[in-house]
């Protein structure tokens, strides 16, 4: 553990877990997230941030069976894995990948799409008052694609809460039924409201 966390952050992560009690014992999606920041940041500490981690779960029933952690350096390795792993597992009728593979998978169909105003509503809090390119939010936010970000970013556009340069109207539209949207497309994010 010391050899991969690092002594200090074993210690801390080892106290961490220690520290789960009762009921949330009982709660391994969270013991799992708290391993995986500890195993990001020791990886991004190894390149002083320069670095892209992203994981494949595998669950057999309700269970996380094993995962898969793939790291670079490189941005476009990164789109590349994150492309392949979303499309290797469960995807959602939205396009939402879960990037995870499930023995029983759930259905693709939901009645809410949660994720999809939670990702609008941590863009616009996130990147408050900031001029971005697309490719620059994927790269910094690394949570789903970069057509989820293109997606998310045109309806976005569409409910007038950030402008685009180019804007929708110089933009054309994709075989796919969507509006266009470049990797270099200038995202401005208004001031947050109080």
């Amino acid at each position: 553990m010391e050899s991969l966390f690092g002594t200090d952050r074993a210690a801390a992560l080892e106290a961490k877990m220690q520290s789960i009690k009762g009921s949330d014992r009982g709660k391994p999606r969270e013991r799992e997230a708290i391993i995986l920041d500890a195993l990001t940041s020791a990886l991004e500490e190894l390149n002083k941030g320069n670095m892209f981690v992203r994981t494949f779960r595998f669950k057999k029933g309700k269970r996380t069976s094993h995962m898969l952690v793939f790291v670079t350096t490189h941005p476009t390795g990164f789109r590349v894995m994150t492309d392949i792993m979303a499309n290797a597992g469960h995807v959602n009728d939205k396009g939402m990948p879960h990037f995870t593979h499930y023995d029983n998978p759930p259905s693709k169909i939901q009645l809410f799409y949660s994720e999809i105003d939670e990702l609008k509503e941590d863009l616009c809090k996130r990147y408050a008052s900031k001029k971005m390119t697309m490719l620059d939010i994927f790269l910094d936010h690394r949570q789903y694609t970069a057509g989820n970000y293109k997606d998310i970013l045109n309806e976005l556009e569409d409910e007038k809460l950030i402008t685009v340069d180019p804007p929708a109207n110089k933009r054309r539209m994709g075989t796919n039924g969507r509006r266009t949207f470049k990797d270099e497309a200038l995202v401005t994010f208004p001031p947050r409201k109080k």
